[in-house]
């Protein structure tokens, strides 16, 4: 899982964004957040989903298994990160 707190922590650098703000941004905490980015805590499946729209990249490039960091997104549905919370809540609760 190093490859991808990595890829985390690189995208978040990439944009100029503080833990701070890319909390807020994705509605965890910076504690979390930090967690993540180092390795030292397992990354919800939701925040990947999250990541990956947010950023336009694959879930391929976040868990290292390609280098090339952009989609086609003509190919893909584009949602958004609370489309996604709304989503993960409803199969939570049985929806």
């Amino acid at each position: 899982m190093q490859i991808t707190a990595a890829r985390l922590l690189e995208l978040r650098k990439n944009i100029g964004f503080t833990q701070v703000k890319m909390a807020k941004t994705l509605g965890i905490s910076q504690s979390s957040l930090n967690r993540y980015e180092h390795d030292n805590a397992l990354i919800p499946d939701t925040v990947f989903l999250v990541y990956a729209d947010y950023f336009d990249v694959s879930l391929d490039y976040i868990f290292g298994w390609t280098k090339v960091n952009k989609v086609d997104t003509e190919k893909r549905k584009k949602i958004n990160g609370q489309e996604i919370m709304t989503l993960f809540h409803r199969e939570k609760e049985g929806y």
